[in-house]
């Protein structure tokens, strides 16, 4: 009992003690004494005001400060830092035994923090972060002698920071944040708060070692705006980020021996333009579920993979990228002053525009290689561009593929790209107004460029390329082109210099405008703008109008270009020199011959305006064996038969492959030549153009003696060549015709012949021909012309007096008329010395005769005729001195013959029924 009186007799002491000590603790030490401690040693290490409203202790829940507020250095109403309370504990026997203030944890509740970035980019806390004053050795002693103070945790509740730039306020709020300190000078935390301008939240927690400094943490935030962070900071940047606003994050932070590394998942829309000399302005929603990122004081090295969608990348406001882009494999890596990057790039849906021109498809970058050092620029890669398009001010084309292997270096001579493959399928579009289509292959293709040169060279194979224009038809073929461009001030005052090769296999123009077709094109063309030929072309082979040809020859200086040529063929042959200026070829020499036709001329050749036109003046000498090529003398050429040589000089003006729009002036000669068998000599005359259009052609020449002249005057333009021709001819010798013409050699025949005729019509087609004429033979022998040969037989074959038989015709006239395809007479009259003939009716185009004939005979001996025996010989002595009635049908190369007797008025004195009788009798024997 007594034991118990002492103890609870200890225990109210004890009581009485802690009761005094919290009494003075609570209304002397804290509110008076160590709040003014506090405060004044808080104002002189701050240099700022220090306010606390109140400090007391619990026993349970210990030190409580409230009410604390630290000033602006400037003063003001706002503070730099307002607490609502803080509460702490402190372990008193630790404290009583080691003199050690140990506090495990201490809570901030509610701190406001505002924070200014002022005009001249200084803080309102950076007079805080200056270093102190080195402490002295009596500083130090003093310090020495004051309990040390351990502080285990700090744990912040609701907290605000309120960040001000200028005009822009930032607030966070709901912060709250967990430090945890070790012995083993380690830091562990955990932190998170929101942002109500963007909805953002954020949280991390993670463990930071004091010695040596190595932090690791996680991060998740949403909807984190950092441009805006960055502009209170006012960080100078090189990129001038308008819009980045992190949706989702899910990182993974560390930062060892003063490296940064941060890995995870990110995503959200970022906008961005450059501050720097080139301008550069990007749009797109990045996201990577993966990446990984290290930063070593200015190094860095950033890898994984990545999609943006919706992506605009703008350089310089003329060159412009759009599509959704991904990356897989990416590595980004700066060391030093070299920038690297490696990997994959896809670009869906992409558009590229620059330079008036636009490109767009699919594109596919592989194993992409890009080293860049101060101005050294390094890029390889394989391409690939599907569904593209490509559009410029004078190309419109797309393919459904096109692939590149190539290599993209600059230095400080200048910029080199190397492209190992090309090739291009199912490419198609417009040129230059020219529809295009093509599979093509590249290969060993070099650019390279620097301030003052420019070289491209490489090879370039196509497959069915196409090419259709409205001027020159249709190209279509495989060729192979090689080619070098090249600028070089020191050498070529700085204008481009082209060379190369095209070698054509099997090509094709096809549909050209009044023209025809060219096939079978093959060999090689040159271009070369350094050398005197500028434009080869070598052995070039084509067919045309079923003909095969080749041609040889250069164009030279483009700018005054001249041509030489030579076109040769199975059937032609040219050679051709001249100069091009202003759409115009001018020809000082065009020689060459066309079958047996030969030609040298010179002149224009326009070309404005559609297919060409030709005004030449020199000499044709034309061969008439190629009258043949007119189609529509072709039919009639054997008939025609025509041979020799015509030449004509003058001067020659029509549209090419158009002859019947000719306009000649020239004068016409020949020694010789042949038309249906009949040779004609010294052939003179002229023929010009009149003002009508039309063509005037006046010739004279020989005929076997006879003076042969034409004055004719044709309509070439229009179908049918419609004509005026007046044909005559004088004296001509028929002993010579006969003596040669082969087939008129053996004929019985001779005299002197003259003939005139006037037509009018179209003369290629002459069975409209109408006209009208004359013609006469004297002093000739026409016995043995087939037509008067069987009239003769029918008059004196069975004579008693045998010399008739050789007895012919020595004079003979006509005039006729031509019309409905005949040849019509009214008065042809053949004279001999036993009888003349006269007769009418016609010869048709067609060689059908159809006539008839009275035969007047003057004397008749005929008496024992045995065709006549039967009629008695006072009639037929009667009839035969006066006249027979003679019908001829037939043809001219086998006329028909027959007796016609005629009531003729010199036998109206016998009776009629012994005329009809007579006649019947007549008729019936003969």
């Amino acid at each position: 009992m007594r034991l118990f009186k002492r103890i609870l007799f200890i225990f109210i002491i004890l009581l009485s003690i802690i009761g005094c000590g919290l009494f003075y603790l609570n209304t002397v030490f804290l509110p008076i004494q160590a709040k003014d401690i506090i405060t004044n040693k808080a104002k002189i290490l701050l240099n700022r005001d220090v306010f606390i409203r109140e400090m007391n202790f619990h026993l349970t829940k210990g030190f409580i400060i409230q009410g604390i507020r630290i000033a602006e250095k400037e003063g003001g109403a706002t503070p730099f830092l307002s607490i609502d309370k803080i509460t702490f504990s402190v372990p008193l026997p630790d404290l009583l035994r080691t003199g050690h203030m140990l506090i495990p944890s201490a809570t901030i509740h509610k701190p406001i923090v505002h924070i200014k970035n002022l005009q001249d980019n200084q803080w309102n806390f950076s007079d805080l972060l200056t270093q102190k004053t080195a402490p002295t050795s009596d500083t130090k002693s003093k310090k020495a002698s004051q309990p040390r103070i351990t502080l285990g945790g700090i744990h912040i509740e609701q907290g605000t920071i309120e960040i001000t730039n200028q005009n822009l306020i930032e607030t966070i709020t709901d912060l709250n944040i967990t430090v945890r300190l070790s012995l083993n000078k380690s830091v562990n935390f955990d932190a998170d708060f929101k942002v109500p301008t963007n909805a953002t939240t954020f949280a991390t927690n993670g463990k930071f070692l004091t010695t040596p400094k190595d932090l690791s943490a996680t991060i998740v935030t949403k909807n984190l705006n950092p441009p805006r962070f960055l502009t209170l900071s006012r960080i100078p940047l090189y990129i001038d980020i308008q819009e980045w606003i992190i949706n989702d994050a899910n990182l993974n932070l560390k930062f060892k021996d003063a490296q940064l590394t941060l890995s995870g998942s990110i995503a959200g829309p970022f906008h961005a333009k450059t501050n720097t000399d080139i301008n550069v302005k990007l749009k797109s929603d990045i996201k990577s579920d993966q990446f990984l990122f290290r930063k070593k004081g200015r190094n860095f090295t950033l890898e994984g993979a990545f999609i943006a969608p919706s992506t605009t990348l703008t350089i310089d406001d003329n060159k412009v990228f759009i599509g959704n882009f991904s990356g897989n494999n990416i590595r980004f890596e700066r060391s030093n002053d070299q920038f690297n990057m490696t990997g994959n790039l896809l670009g869906q849906g992409a558009k590229m525009s620059f330079a008036g021109q636009q490109l767009n498809g699919d594109a596919q970058l592989e194993r992409i290689i890009f080293k860049k050092q101060g101005l050294l620029l390094n890029l390889s890669s394989q391409g690939k561009i599907t569904n593209a398009s490509y559009k410029g001010p004078f190309w419109n084309l797309i393919s459904s593929s096109t692939k590149a292997t190539f290599q993209f270096s600059r230095d400080q001579g200048g910029l080199n790209l190397q492209i190992a493959t090309l090739s291009t399928k199912d490419l198609s579009g417009m040129i230059a107004n020219k529809k295009i289509s093509s599979q093509s292959t590249g290969q060993n293709i070099k650019i390279t460029s620097t301030n003052k040169s420019f070289q491209a060279q490489g090879q370039l194979k196509t497959e069915s390329l196409s090419i259709v224009t409205s001027q020159f038809g249709t190209f279509t073929g495989d060729p192979e082109i090689n080619f070098n461009i090249t600028r070089n001030p020191d050498l070529n005052n700085n204008k481009l210099w082209y060379s190369g090769t095209t070698v054509l296999y099997e090509s094709s123009l096809k549909n050209i405008p009044r023209f025809g077709n060219i096939t079978n094109l093959k060999g090689k063309v040159s271009l070369n703008t350094t050398d005197a030929a500028n434009l080869l072309w070598e052995n070039l082979e084509f067919n045309f109008l079923s003909q095969n040809y080749k041609a040889t020859g250069f164009l030279k200086n483009f700018n005054e270009p001249n041509i030489n040529t030579t076109l040769t063929g199975k059937n032609f042959n040219i050679n051709l020199k001249g100069a091009i200026d202003d759409n115009i070829i001018t020809l000082s020499s065009l020689t060459g011959t066309y079958h047996h036709t030969s030609f040298d001329v010179k002149g224009n050749i326009g070309v404005r305006g559609g297919f060409p036109n030709v005004d030449l003046t020199g000499a044709v000498h034309l061969n008439l064996l190629d009258l043949a090529l007119i189609p529509s003398l072709q039919k009639n050429f054997k008939t025609i038969s025509p041979a020799g040589i015509i030449t004509l000089e003058g001067h020659y003006i029509f549209p090419a492959m158009s002859w019947q729009k000719m306009a000649l002036s020239a004068k016409v000669t020949a020694k010789q030549f042949t038309l249906y068998g009949y040779n004609f000599e010294n052939l003179s005359g002229n023929l010009a153009e009149l003002n009508d259009n039309r063509q005037s052609i006046k010739l004279n020449a020989l005929l076997y003696e006879g003076k042969v002249s034409l004055d004719a005057k044709l309509a070439l333009d229009q179908q049918d060549i419609p004509s005026e021709i007046i044909l005559s001819l004088n004296d001509m010798d028929l002993q010579k015709l006969k003596d040669n013409t082969k087939s008129l050699m053996t004929k019985d025949f001779a005299g002197t012949l003259s003939a005139n005729t006037t037509l009018a019509g179209p003369l290629l087609n002459y069975k409209n021909l109408q006209g009208n004429g004359a013609v006469a033979v004297i002093e000739g022998r026409l016995l043995e012309i087939e037509m008067f040969k069987g009239i003769w037989k029918v008059l004196f074959s069975n004579l008693l007096v045998d010399d008739y038989k050789k007895i012919a015709f020595n004079q003979a006239k006509a005039s006729f008329k031509i019309t409905n395809q005949r040849f019509i007479t009214e008065d042809l009259i053949l004279k001999s010395a036993p009888a003349d003939i006269s007769a009418k009716g016609w010869i048709g185009f067609d060689g059908v005769i159809n006539f008839d004939v009275l035969a007047k005979v003057r004397e008749a001996p005929i008496a024992t005729s045995t065709a006549i025996k039967a009629v008695p010989t006072t009639i037929i002595s009667q009839v035969a001195q006066n006249a027979v009635g003679i019908k001829l049908t037939g043809s001219l190369s086998d006329p028909k013959v027959k007796y016609k007797i005629l009531p003729l008025k010199i036998l109206e004195k016998t009776t009629g029924s012994i005329l009809q009788g007579l006649s019947g009798m007549l008729e019936d024997v003969l």
